[in-house]
């Protein structure tokens, strides 16, 4: 799964790179490193108006003459949705297969790093599972940031990398909770 889902993405980018098409990407890392991404195709331009889902696809295979039979299969099988305007691709990657999301570690301490290179006409929001300490995008709120369509020109020369840090969160904070927990139902038990 990952690895068509990379290599749509991919495609799309190169598209919105010249010009042709119009993407948001949103993405949610969950505690585990695992990044939802929300892929939203605008069915604007002469090469994406009227497309829809079955024809996305068609077209993706078309273009992906490399590929397996299973692969081919998990890109008929990726969840798709869509609305007047545009078109939805969803999927988790987890973090070992993610080359965008990266866990580092400084001064004992753990950290989730996003990583992409700056897109002139694509518009991405990251949301963190704790709060942002490092990026260089616009602040939404404490979790997320956003990277503007624009940031960069498109015929820049150089690459500009969009980046989000947040610590790690941990899991020590259930501990006491769930100590908690096995306090009360003893006590309870005890006294019935």
């Amino acid at each position: 799964m990952r690895g068509i889902f990379i290599l749509l993405v991919m495609g799309v980018l190169l598209l919105a790179t010249f010009g042709c098409v119009q993407v948001d990407t949103k993405h949610d890392i969950k505690t585990d490193g695992t990044d939802y991404t929300v892929l939203k195709i605008y069915k604007t331009g002469l090469l994406m108006a009227g497309i829809n889902c079955e024809s996305f696809k068609s077209m993706a295979r078309s273009y992906s003459a490399n590929l397996t039979q299973e692969q081919l299969d998990k890109i008929e099988n990726m969840p798709c949705r869509e609305t007047d305007s545009a078109i939805f691709l969803e999927g988790s990657i987890s973090l070992n297969e993610n080359d965008n999301l990266k866990e580092t570690e400084r001064n004992g301490k753990t950290y989730f790093r996003f990583e992409e290179e700056a897109n002139p006409v694509m518009e991405t929001t990251v949301k963190m599972p704790s709060k942002v300490i490092s990026h260089n995008g616009q602040v939404v709120d404490d979790y997320t940031v956003i990277f503007l369509r624009g940031d960069v020109g498109l015929f820049d020369t150089g690459k500009k990398i969009r980046y989000v840090e947040a610590e790690k969160p941990s899991n020590s904070c259930c501990l006491p909770l769930i100590i908690i927990g096995f306090a009360s139902t003893f006590v309870f038990l005890r006294k019935n």
